[in-house]
């Protein structure tokens, strides 16, 4: 299997790719990253690709779209594993996890509505609860198929009305980031939510009106079409701190906590 790496170069990104790359299920890990940086690989499993700064509006989702869909150029694997350039998963957690998707498996019941896919269910690190479409995006695990079906969402345009102009304004005007990717993922299942993509502001936002259906449709889908791991020990080296379980928690980020081993 394929590691994607996407961001800009930490002092611990290479080293952190490195070490993926001694665990026996990866073959190979791609960090996708930006021209400027001057990293280069000499290791042979370790593929360094690098493309223009995007557009960059607040909410830096262009800059994940890019360089993650430029990484996923090079992936060969019919799985692929997407991480962040500022975090590492810790080597034993990396195994449970191998261990934990072996034994549940990706099978998903649903497809998409003009019946092409998916291949299976996506694994997130977490699946937000309080907001609607909120898969979290700092890791994701699945069929490469369905990773690029993802993060095939379009790119902020400027001047666009969905386009953030700050960072935040989620009671009323700016769409938070998984919940505007993963829409589109979900709009792929039940083509409703096109409409809520089209009309954010009455569906998407924290004090949208019409708030409520676009979380019964998050909830209807979630759990069939996302799978969410146990909690995982990983070093966040841009925040100097593991996975903020504490923070996301009681915000309804939710993972596997039932007895699986």
């Amino acid at each position: 299997m394929d590691v994607v790496i996407q961001g800009k170069v930490f002092p611990n990104t290479y080293e952190t790719a490195k070490c993926y790359t001694t665990l026996d299920y990866i073959d190979k890990v791609i960090i996708s990253t930006w021209n400027d940086e001057t990293l280069e690989s000499d290791c042979e499993n370790v593929v360094v690709v690098k493309s223009p700064v995007p557009y960059t509006p607040p909410m830096n989702l262009n800059l994940q779209l890019v360089s993650f869909n430029e990484g996923l150029k090079h992936v060969t694997s019919d799985y692929t594993m997407k991480f962040r350039s500022d975090q590492m998963v810790m080597k034993s957690s990396m195994k449970m996890l191998k261990r934990f998707v072996d034994k549940k498996g990706f099978d998903c019941d649903v497809k998409y509505t003009d019946g092409t896919g998916p291949k299976g269910k996506i694994y997130a690190v977490g699946m937000g609860s309080h907001f609607p479409y909120h898969p979290q995006d700092h890791i994701f695990w699945g069929h490469t198929e369905d990773i690029k079906s993802l993060y095939s969402c379009p790119l902020y345009k400027e001047g666009e009305p969905i386009t953030p102009t700050w960072e935040g304004g989620f009671e009323n005007e700016t769409v938070r980031i998984p919940c505007y990717f993963g829409s589109h993922y979900f709009a792929k299942f039940n083509s409703e939510v096109y409409e809520h993509i089209e009309n954010y502001k009455d569906f998407l936002l924290d004090t949208s009106p019409s708030r409520y259906r676009a979380m019964q449709i998050s909830e209807e889908l979630r759990d069939k079409i996302f799978g969410v791991f146990p909690r995982i020990k990983m070093w966040w080296e841009k925040y100097n701190t593991g996975y903020m379980y504490d923070l996301y928690e009681p915000q309804g980020e939710y993972y596997y906590d039932e007895e699986w081993e």
